[in-house]
């Protein structure tokens, strides 16, 4: 799965003519095609925090684009902490199912303010010769794909087994590869997912633990290292932030 190039964009404030009370640019929530182009907007969720509107409004131009392409966006968000200021922060990617978006350019931003929310608006533009060739770019990807899940689904019965005192993990791996066409049943071939390392540590400031896995992963056909991070108050919420980015990892990892 490869991963979108967000574009560079302005925003402005309330204050400096973006204000929720100021007309509404006319392209806001449309989709059309003008001479050569494509027009898709995307408007964000209701947020305190102008860059998060910004991306979310991205985002979802670009899921209307995919929608026209007959393909997904998939936005993810992950938490992370930061070493010199033990903040924790939310970081956002999206990733499309089929392909890269190399051409799509933001015509046009707005950032419109609701009481003590901010909310994105924006609007991107496809050549439509682009979206042309990546409609066949996309069809050609999933008749390769039609024809893997063909041979996976030959190579016979598998069986996903977890570390003892992690059997979560096991869910997002054993998905993935019945999306690939893989079979499982209980007296299968074993991939194993084991539990190389574990540390923890004390945040003190926000009476959190921080621990971080080192997680060795067999698939059919290769084997994966990986590390995952989590936080929480106790064992269920730190395993709950562990298995996200597990899943996370896990179907990226299958669709490169």
């Amino acid at each position: 799965m490869n991963k979108l190039w967000a574009a560079l964009l302005t925003v402005c404030f309330v204050g400096a003519g973006c204000a929720g009370t100021a007309r509404l640019p006319a392209w806001i929530g449309k989709n059309w095609q003008e001479n050569e182009y494509f027009y898709f907007s995307g408007i964000s969720a209701p947020t305190a925090n102008p860059a998060l509107a910004r991306q979310d409004a991205f985002s979802n131009a670009l899921a209307s684009a995919s929608e026209y392409l007959g393909t997904r966006v998939y936005v993810q968000t992950q938490s992370t902490l930061s070493n010199a200021r033990q903040d924790i922060e939310l970081h956002f990617s999206a990733e499309t199912e089929d392909f890269l978006f190399l051409y799509g350019e933001v015509k046009d931003f707005y950032l419109a303010r609701e009481e003590s929310s901010f909310i994105g608006h924006l609007l991107l533009a496809f050549k439509k010769s682009d979206l042309d060739n990546a409609q066949k770019t996309a069809a050609r990807q999933k008749q390769q794909a039609a024809r893997k899940r063909q041979k996976n689904a030959a190579s016979g019965f598998w069986k996903i087994v977890p570390p003892a005192d992690w059997e979560i993990l096991a869910g997002a791996v054993e998905k993935e590869l019945q999306n690939q066409g893989f079979q499982f049943r209980p007296k299968g071939q074993p991939l194993y997912i084991r539990l190389l390392h574990c540390q923890c540590n004390s945040l003190p400031a926000y009476k959190l633990q921080s621990c971080v896995l080192t997680v060795h992963m067999q698939l059919p056909a290769q084997q994966y290292t990986l590390q995952l991070h989590g936080f929480g108050k106790n064992r269920a919420e730190i395993s709950r932030d562990v298995l996200g980015e597990w899943e996370r990892e896990v179907e990226r990892l299958m669709k490169e």
